[in-house]
């Protein structure tokens, strides 16, 4: 089979040009079919189809608009395509080209009938011409001014967030007086509507009235002056392969197994998203710069957990990319306990920028999708959104719970909120690819919620001022800074082994804790217990390496940070108790009888329980006069009655009245009725479940006081002794 041509050249060449319609012949015989006319005439449709696709791909692969219009534009024009063909091709280069399809005809037309030499830009393709500061059109109508500015694209900047690359244009300008524009970034998106001549440069420049001198003016602007710079910015932080090499992005360009390199362009954010930067500095003792970081372990020592967890979390940030994270972490205490310092020399090791304690890159006040989009491109480093403190209205309070709350499941599911464009395309959707670290004077609601956070409460006497002072120092001076530029340095090399290896390790070091019992609290326990572990382990491998400790010291350190990581663990289990949703419900429950606001009967006589009537919500009235009985009278809703052993609760009554506290108390039983007496059942509080019609019943039907009701049953100790 012979080879297909499959180049432009090759396929117009073989094609020829378009042939004359031939006259039928005298050999024609009357009556034969039409298609045995003239074989010039019949169109040779492999070679039509071959010879489009060709084109087509030209067309995607052309990135310049000027050769895309002028150059693949012109070679559709002169070739044997069928007239639909070349009319289909031509409104792909249009829409590719913002510019209008008839637009680009006449341009065409222009370039292909005129001589060069006329005084038009690109030697006779673009009819356009600057003439004292202003752009003007040359066509059949004659010259005509577009606007009283001119404008050019001098660069073209391609801004990768990371999911999507976004295309911007430098324009540059002048006024028809001469007067200077500043340079405007203007995404190629909007460039086509020139909407941001007047919301860039203001009420000056003037664009002329008239049938498609919009059209006009774009095209002039992007061809008069062709732009042949591009360059690429990054627009988050952390590891990418850029060639063959790893390197860790940050503000002032990236970090590769060779140092520093500024020809990389980061612009990770605005604001103190900006501090995301490591300096180029040669030299130094990198060794007392690892001692530095170091110290944090002393920061406190009657809370070791504080400084375990921040080295941990330091140093475990960098091999995001290596290994998803997919918790937070929480310093909880009140106003002076140095908790905002604390966060703040863990964000110095990715920047001395941050080495003040009010110069974190996000707080609670910014709206959620900015925090979104904060935590997306600072990726692979510690992000801190400080400040998180429930005031106000109800209302009020519950908003920022619920803002917490989206943002602490975006980290921990690593999955971001899902869009759509306006024409219902999906777009992609961000989500935090950081360390997530926040403190606050309250802890955010949910037991779901709080098993993705590593907890830390921190007392007003934890924190060592001196230790912290001398930390704060080191951050100022940049040596926590050039510790962790060390440690990327070290990592970058073997980033492509630590991508295969990081994530069994963690499975493994998971698999050995939830053998033992410290681990027990919450499914992802044990997981955060393994990427803390592989924080420390990290750091201690530097650390020894860079002579910082000895193999001695490295081992012993180890130990001892790995104790208070499990002690830590075992205790925040007492802290996911309390926010169990049953848990909570039966406290609300409890003190709802306490506060008079419902109570429990007897099941046979409806009186009151047997004694003490009043744990379940009963009052003790004096009688009147001498030797008259005490009176038991109820306080509030009847939600369930009680026999010697059993409570038997009005599902709807009991629910409804456990709410109820908590709003009196500020707080939100988060959980449905029905998912709430699912896990009551699930741990065997519920006595009777039932099956009626193949379907399981949890509320059985019971006589209570000679009628049939729905009741859900348990043991009376169940409350009692809650």
């Amino acid at each position: 089979m012979d080879d297909k041509p499959t180049d432009i050249k090759t396929l117009v060449d073989k094609a020829g040009k378009p042939k004359q319609p031939g006259k039928p012949t005298a050999r024609l015989e009357t009556g034969k079919p039409q298609a045995q006319a003239d074989r010039a005439n019949v169109v040779n449709l492999k070679e039509e189809t071959a010879l489009r696709s060709a084109f087509e791909r030209k067309i995607e692969q052309t990135e310049d608009n000027t050769a895309l219009m002028y150059g693949v534009g012109m070679d559709v024009n002169k070739s044997a395509l069928r007239k639909a063909s070349k009319e289909a091709l031509l409104k792909l280069i249009a829409k590719k080209a913002t510019v209008s399809l008839e637009i680009l005809k006449a341009d065409l037309q222009d370039a292909g009938g005129e001589q060069q030499g006329r005084g038009r830009a690109n030697a006779g393709f673009l009819p356009y011409e600057n003439k004292g500061n202003q752009l003007w059109v040359m066509d059949d109508q004659g010259p005509r001014p577009l606007c009283n500015f001119v404008a050019w694209i001098a660069e073209e900047i391609i801004h990768d967030d990371g999911l999507n690359e976004e295309v911007l244009f430098c324009i540059e300008g002048r006024l028809h007086d001469g007067t200077e524009f500043p340079r405007v970034e203007v995404s190629s998106s909007k460039f086509a509507s020139l909407s941001w001549v007047t919301s860039e440069w203001g009420a000056r420049p003037l664009i002329h009235a008239g049938t498609s001198i919009k059209d006009h003016l774009r095209t002039a602007i992007q061809g008069l002056v062709p732009c042949n710079k591009r360059r690429k910015v990054y627009g988050h932080t952390g590891w990418r392969k850029v060639g063959d090499e790893w390197l860790f992005l940050h503000g002032g360009g990236g970090i590769g197994k060779d140092g520093h390199k500024a020809e990389i362009e980061v612009k990770a954010g605005e604001g103190n998203m900006r501090h995301y930067r490591f300096e180029d500095e040669g030299g130094g003792d990198l060794c007392a710069d690892v001692r530095a970081s170091l110290r944090l372990l002393d920061i406190s020592a009657s809370n070791r957990a504080v400084g375990v967890v921040a080295l941990a979390n330091i140093y475990r940030a960098p091999l995001g990319d290596a290994a998803l994270i997919d918790f937070g972490v929480w310093l909880s205490a009140i106003t002076g306990s140095r908790k905002s310092e604390v966060t703040a020399l863990m964000l110095a090791h990715f920047g001395r920028g941050f080495s003040g304690a009010r110069s974190f890159p996000a707080n609670w006040d910014d709206t959620e999708s900015d925090l979104e989009a904060k935590g997306h491109a600072a990726k692979d480093c510690v992000f801190v959104v400080d400040d998180f403190k429930p005031k106000g209205t109800p209302n009020d309070v519950h908003k920022l719970h619920a803002k917490a709350d989206r943002f602490l499941r975006a980290v921990g599911n690593q999955a971001g909120r899902g869009r759509r464009t306006s024409d219902m395309k999906q777009r992609a959707a961000y989500f935090p690819r950081c360390m997530a670290v926040s403190s606050g004077e309250d802890i955010p609601r949910g037991a779901s919620l709080r098993a993705r956070l590593v907890l830390v409460e921190l007392s007003v006497t934890d924190i060592d001022n001196g230790i912290l002072s001398e930390l704060q120092k080191a951050a100022r001076d940049g040596a926590l800074e050039r510790a962790m530029g060390g440690f990327l340095r070290w990592l970058a090399p073997t980033m492509d082994s630590w991508k295969k290896a990081l994530p069994e390790l963690r499975r493994s070091l998971r698999d050995g804790a939830n053998q033992e019992s410290f681990a027990k609290a919450h499914p992802r326990a044990a997981d955060i217990y393994a990427n803390l572990l592989i924080g420390v382990d990290l750091f201690f491998m530097y650390a020894e390496l860079e002579g910082a400790v000895t193999a001695e010291e490295r081992v012993a350190q180890f130990e001892r940070c790995q104790t208070v990581l499990k002690e830590m663990i075992a205790a925040q289990g007492d802290m996911q108790a309390d926010q169990d949703e049953v848990t909570q419900f039966l406290g609300y429950l409890k003190s709802s009888f306490n506060a008079g606001m419902c109570h429990c009967a007897d099941r046979h006589k409806q009186g009151p329980p047997s004694k003490p009537s009043s744990f379940w919500g009963w009052k003790e009235i004096p009688g009147i006069g001498e030797n008259a009985p005490i009176i038991d009278k109820p306080n509030g809703e009847l939600i369930g009655w009680v026999d010697e052993l059993r409570v038997y609760l009005d599902g709807n009554a009991a629910f409804a009245a456990a709410q109820e506290m908590a709003k009196a108390t500020g707080e939100n039983l988060a959980i449905t009725q029905r998912s709430l007496f699912v896990r009551m059942d699930e741990r065997g509080m519920l006595l009777d479940v039932a099956k009626e019609a193949g379907k399981v019943r949890r509320d059985p039907k019971r006589t209570i006081a000679g009628v049939p009701r729905r009741v859900f049953i348990m043991s009376r100790k169940t409350i009692e002794d809650r």
